[in-house]
């Protein structure tokens, strides 16, 4: 949008657009922000994996414990067992390879006597011919191995051995059976002897107590753990609690239940609900609470040593897993707290990085108000593009403070603050303009020093600025010891001839102090002639390519340096002279009182002008 003249209509210095600004986003926040976020992310997503790995390989490791155990007992359980399969084996290999003649009783009794002493697990070995009878060997209780009278099998006992020697061709685990002597529950190894329809039975009873104390032992390697193996589901066969033997067994209960081991955790295996799979496909696991105490069970059904499946398990405390976890969780916490540490780094490292370019706005910003003076130069940066940046601004501010001094700030700052895109046309507007000079300084300054004259001149010029700039005029040029000013541009002002006067008034009341203290200091006093003329003129950018001056040019300008040596002839003895034209007294206001001098002829001019005396101050 541009005014009547032609030039763009002033916007408020300073002024963003509200679309553009609600775009704006802090650089420290951004990098604060984009730092601590990425750093975090990393330390999320290795904490995230490392956690991940971890409880894959502490829930690994427990499993895998809890598998050794079990494959463990399952090992110990064989290894008990498998001699006596041996034995069998091999004396039915003899018997049936004719070395040895099962009629002769003796032979045999020594046969399987030695079978015995190879296999200490072995109770008794019994030998059942096709016509039931029963002759054998067995363990007494102080251990000497002796030998059993020759007996016909009972009836009954006779079917159980017809029936379970069908189809069996090799080693075979029957039922658990109860020996009143040595009073123990004892798992019986059978074998047919020969074939046909007829055939004789080797069998083998082997004792399940020191199945128990090996549990025993394996239970205090494996930190509180409790090994365990069933018999089916509703028997024990073997459990730390059984290693001294239990009272109470018989013929129609050989092995005691899950709750006569005095194992609650045990007891309470099947009533728990469906097992979950641990780890592996051949590992269950059962969680148990009782009154708070919670433990894991693990277990495994393994087949071939009887009629019903064997179950080998452990059960340990879930503390054990919870401890496990709970080092998880501290080294999580750890990691969150470095994950933080982190962030509170990248926010830091992120402030350190925009503090530099932050400086350098808020020094720019003093720059865009010429206030150079209250800029500080930028310190180095250990980085290197802010390094060159602070020695790019340096440079830069050392030239605008060289700039200052040739350049009026005042007409800059108005300029910039109206925001003209292309540059100020110049255009005719009316204006109010003010000559001054020094009256009778030529001669005067003949004498003095240079360095004398410039520093008097420099006081003088700084006490007319101050007063034209405290009514809002624009200086155009100093002119020796002469100053030339303007009012209503660049800004408008519908009172410029006002300002101008006040001014003028405040030059004079300035100069008559400064005479004051000139007189007591025994210098010779200033006499200053002003002249004021209101009018048509041209003010604009004028000058050449590279070399422009914001200035005005006009007949009405020279009417106002004329105005001013007419002071020579009208006021040549006062002490401040101020003559304006009638023009200007024409646009006054109330509070001046103007003294009419005449009608004057100024040299350019075709006609007289009339001129007035601006008095020593306001009504």
């Amino acid at each position: 949008m541009t005014s009547p003249d032609g030039i763009a209509a002033p916007a408020p210095f300073g002024r963003r657009d509200g679309a553009a600004a609600g775009r704006r986003i802090s650089i420290s926040v951004t990098l604060a922000v984009g730092i601590g976020l990425l750093v975090f992310a990393a330390v999320a997503v290795v904490l995230a994996l490392s956690v991940a790995a971890n409880l894959r390989n502490t829930f690994g490791l427990l499993s895998d414990k809890a598998e050794l155990t079990v494959t463990l007992a399952e090992s110990q359980l064989r290894s008990h067992l498998q001699p006596a399969v041996d034995q069998v084996s091999f004396v039915t290999r003899l018997i049936e390879g004719g070395r040895v003649d099962p009629s002769d009783r003796n032979a045999m009794a020594l046969t399987m006597t030695g079978a015995m002493a190879a296999a200490p697990q072995i109770m008794g070995l019994t030998y059942v011919d096709r016509d039931f009878r029963v002759a054998g060997v067995a363990r007494s209780p102080q251990g000497p191995i002796v030998s059993v009278s020759e007996r016909i099998a009972d009836p009954g006992v006779r079917h159980e051995i017809a029936t379970s020697l069908v189809g069996q061709t090799g080693p075979f685990w029957g039922e658990v059976i109860y020996l009143d002597r040595p009073n123990t529950a004892v798992m019986n190894l059978r074998q047919a002897v020969g074939g046909g329809d007829a055939v004789d039975m080797l069998a083998a009873s082997v004792s399940v107590r020191e199945l128990s104390r090996f549990l025993t032992d394996m239970e205090e390697g494996i930190d509180g753990a409790v090994p365990f193996i069933l018999y089916g589901r509703d028997r024990v066969l073997a459990h730390p609690n059984l290693a001294e033997g239990f009272p109470g067994l018989s013929h129609e209960e050989p092995l005691p239940d899950l709750f006569q081991t005095g194992d609650p955790v045990l007891a309470a295996l099947w009533l728990q609900g469906e097992p979950a799979k641990v780890g592996t496909d051949t590992i269950d696991a059962v969680y148990v609470d009782l009154a708070g105490k919670e433990q894991i069970m693990v277990y495994r059904e393994i087949d071939g040593f009887g009629p019903v499946p064997l179950i080998l398990g452990v059960h340990f405390p879930v503390t054990d897993v919870n401890e496990e976890l709970r080092r998880l969780a501290l080294s999580g916490f750890v990691g969150l707290a470095v994950g933080l540490i982190a962030i509170l780094a990248g926010v830091y490292m992120g402030r350190r990085i925009a503090r530099p370019i932050i400086r350098l706005a808020e020094q720019a910003s003093r720059i865009g108000q010429l206030e150079f003076g209250k800029v500080s130069a930028l310190p180095g940066s250990v980085f290197t593009e802010l390094d060159d940046q602070a020695r790019a601004f340096n440079t830069m501010l050392a030239g605008l403070r060289w700039f200052e001094t040739y350049v009026p700030r005042s007409l800059v700052k108005r300029l910039v603050a109206m925001q003209i895109d292309e540059g100020v046309h110049s255009v005719e507007r009316e204006l109010t303009v003010m000559f001054t000079d020094i009256a009778g300084f030529t001669s005067e300054s003949e004498g003095m020093p240079a360095a004398e004259t410039a520093a008097f001149l420099n006081a003088h010029f700084a006490l007319l600025a101050s007063c034209i700039e405290a009514e809002g005029g624009t200086i155009d040029k100093f002119i020796g010891d002469a100053v030339m000013a303007f009012w209503g541009a660049p800004d408008r002002q519908n009172d410029h001839a006002d300002r101008a006067c006040r001014a003028a008034l405040a030059i004079a009341e300035a100069i008559r102090r400064d005479n004051g203290q000139r007189r007591a200091a025994g210098e010779p006093p200033v006499r200053l002639r002003i002249g004021i003329h209101s009018g048509a003129m041209v003010v604009g950018n004028i000058g050449a390519p590279g070399r422009m001056n914001y200035t005005i040019v006009g007949d009405a300008v020279n009417i106002g340096n004329r105005l001013e040596q007419l002071g020579k002839e009208l006021d040549a003895a006062a002490e401040v002279s101020i003559l304006i034209s009638g023009a200007t007294a024409g646009e006054l206001g109330t509070a001046f009182a103007p003294a009419s001098c005449g009608r004057f002829a100024v040299r350019g001019r075709h006609e007289d002008i009339e001129v007035f005396r601006l008095g020593s101050g306001l009504r």
